[in-house]
């Protein structure tokens, strides 16, 4: 699956939407129409799989927000961002840092959708310690934080690849009840258990190369030495 997702990204970088869009078998988008209609703004929660930009994408029809962490490279950052707008969309793709959240939170003011990802083990910071698959995951505390502070409705998502049709299946699933509540580690360990869903739904396409274990309660490093 690795290898079809760097064949395909070239899809991403010159064709245009309306092209791209042929290669999307799309499901479950009333849920974020619903919610916008009710003045909602949606978080859109996915994990890293290798499909992740074409679940991008396939929300473009929306006014759709987006972060990523940028590289030293400026020209892979200039991809990137070829990658995850065209000049037909409504889409904003932020470099990580504090002002993109900022400005996202502001925008989020006003119905919009969110594609966001947050398996990551980014930092100990505004994190807790839950499980994740049976270990202990540094889990970041923001996407509670963000639904609470802009009351919007968290959506999961599932993009998959389907290597005999040679076409994406993106679906969008119920949004997340009880979310967020008055206690952030309990939501916590929701987003984890739902995040644990999704990637099983497609397990082989999950990208388990990223560190999602970097940060351990003890300080130890389970990557190091690693071939």
């Amino acid at each position: 699956y690795l290898g079809h997702m760097y064949v395909n990204i070239s899809m991403l970088w010159w064709k245009n939407n309306e092209s791209l869009q042929k290669n999307i078998d799309k499901q479950g988008l009333q849920n974020v129409d619903q919610a916008l209609d009710n003045g909602k703004s949606v978080i859109i929660l996915a994990p890293h799989n290798v499909s992740l930009d074409f679940a991008g994408r396939a929300l473009a029809q929306y006014e759709l927000l987006s972060m990523y962490k940028p590289f030293k490279n400026n020209l892979v950052n200039w991809f990137i961002g070829r990658s995850r707008s065209k000049p037909t969309d409504k889409v904003i793709v932020y470099p990580r840092s504090k002002n993109a959240m900022k400005n996202i939170i502001k925008k989020m003011k006003k119905p919009c959708v969110l594609y966001l990802l947050a398996d990551e083990d980014i930092t100990r910071d505004n994190s807790i310690f839950t499980k994740f698959f049976d270990n202990e995951k540094n889990t970041l505390k923001s996407v509670s934080k963000l639904a609470k502070i802009t009351n919007s409705v968290v959506l999961p998502c599932v993009c998959l690849y389907d290597m005999k049709s040679m076409r994406y299946n993106f679906k969008v699933l119920p949004k997340i009840e009880d979310f967020p509540s008055n206690n952030i580690d309990s939501d916590c360990v929701k987003i984890n258990s739902v995040l644990e869903k999704q990637i099983t739904l497609g397990i082989s396409q999950y990208m388990w190369t990223l560190r999602i274990y970097k940060n351990r309660p003890d300080g130890s490093d389970v990557y190091k030495n690693q071939l």
